[in-house]
């Protein structure tokens, strides 16, 4: 991958043959500062009208179309608002672990759409049987098991359609992540953190956080604090797996690229960051898994007029009262939109990576390729980090599998590639 560079997102690249100079031009980037002042009445029926616009344009095609249907709030809105053109529907659930499964909503959801509704069994023979080709397609380590769930769903949506409907790009746009709604309490963390103490304990288990990387982002003004935030990794344990040096030096080039210095911590800068950098990992994924199984991918909600629209808009209009995520879209759509849905906090993709990793299939592959001492990977990983990961998985001490799936992906990443690497 020497010299192999990517096109930066919003720009495009103009090469001249005879010298083989190129120009690297912007074309665009998303809005700079709030700048529509409108009343929620006025700025819902905008929206609703952007978005509708939006998904009819992306049915234009000669070819059938479906559409993936989660059973959360993104997928259905496109499924709703796509009506008759999409006849296929696509859910993953759990066979051996109902209780992960969203297909429950999903079901009630396509009972009220004209098209068939497609249940794709998601087993850990089936996660394992893509693996490889998957990686292949991605050209990178994908960071868990996602996008071998959405590899599953592709390949049998390859055999009734030829392009896809998803709902990427709503969480960013539109302020979805449990993340951006702690925003609206920044002020609050500042002056009083022990009366949230409880709230602290509840987001440093479910972000992967220690307790003082989220008060200290929360109730302070330092960027590197976000990237502490986001990352699979606490500070404190790192240093096990990496080194110092790298960390230090990933995170300044996530925080100079993406939250400079002059940048605060209010709530359209950090969706901006995420817009420009986690966002585009996830459409590579989506993208290069559909197309693997000949599928052309489409995201609504990323229409250029919708995102400028929404994120000019004052932040009270994307969260609501009390952090309401996504209100926009919940206040625009409240018609059309199952009540216990709109009521729902954000999910995620649950899937039962905790059981899977411990024992197993995957969990076995994972512990045979980990233990291997010689393994390329440890080029990388420190051997002792990722081995008492495993040990305090697999003996149930502790939940550790969305980093086992990094650790895991990489080194199967590195047996297809390291010959050109």
């Amino acid at each position: 991958f020497e010299g192999v560079l990517s096109v930066l997102p919003g720009h495009f690249l103009t090469v001249d043959c005879p010298t083989g100079a190129f120009r690297l031009e912007r074309y665009w980037h998303p809005p700079v500062r709030e700048t529509l002042k409108m009343s929620p009445g006025v700025a819902q029926d905008r929206f609703r009208e952007l978005l509708t616009d939006s998904v009819q344009l992306r049915l234009q095609s000669d070819v059938p179309v479906g559409a993936f249907l989660s059973g959360g709030l993104d997928s259905t809105t496109i499924c709703l608002l796509a009506g008759e053109r999409v006849r296929h529907y696509y859910t993953a659930h759990f066979p051996d672990f109902p209780a992960y499964s969203e297909i429950g909503l999903a079901r009630r959801v396509s009972a009220k759409l004209p098209g068939r509704h497609h249940e794709v069994g998601i087993t850990p023979e089936g996660m394992m049987r893509v693996m490889r080709k998957n990686i292949c397609s991605l050209e990178c380590p994908p960071s868990g098991g996602a996008s071998y769930l959405i590899h599953l769903i592709a390949e049998q949506a390859a055999s009734d359609v030829r392009v896809m409907l998803d709902g990427n790009g709503g969480d960013e746009i539109l302020a979805g992540y449990p993340r951006y709604r702690l925003m609206a309490e920044r002020a609050c963390f500042a002056f009083n953190a022990g009366k949230y103490s409880e709230k602290i304990c509840r987001l440093s288990s479910s972000l992967r956080s220690s307790r003082q990387d989220i008060i200290s982002t929360f109730s302070g003004s330092d960027p590197a604090a976000y990237f502490r935030i986001i990352q699979l990794i606490g500070d404190e344990e790192m240093h096990l797996f990496l080194r110092r040096e790298f960390v230090r030096e990933m995170r300044d080039l996530f925080c100079d690229r993406f939250l400079p210095q002059s940048a605060s911590l209010q709530l359209l800068p950090l969706q901006k960051a995420d817009i420009s950098s986690f966002l585009v990992y996830l459409l590579e994924i989506q993208d290069k898994t559909t197309m693997a199984e000949s599928l052309e991918n489409r995201v609504p909600f990323l229409d250029h007029r919708l995102a400028e629209f929404v994120l000019s808009l004052p932040d009270s209009l994307r969260l609501g009262p009390g952090g309401v995520s996504k209100q926009l879209l919940r206040s625009s759509l409240s018609a059309v939109l199952p009540c216990e849905l709109l009521a729902a906090p954000k999910m995620g993709t649950p899937k039962p990576d905790r059981e899977w990793l411990q024992s197993g299939l995957i969990a076995g592959m994972m512990r045979e390729t980990l233990s291997d001492g010689s393994h390329p990977v440890y080029r990388f990983l420190r051997r002792p980090g990722v081995l008492r990961t495993l040990r305090l998985h697999q003996s149930g001490k502790k939940n550790l599998s969305q980093r086992l799936w990094c650790f895991f992906n990489l080194a199967v990443f590195l047996e297809e590639f390291a010959p050109w690497m």
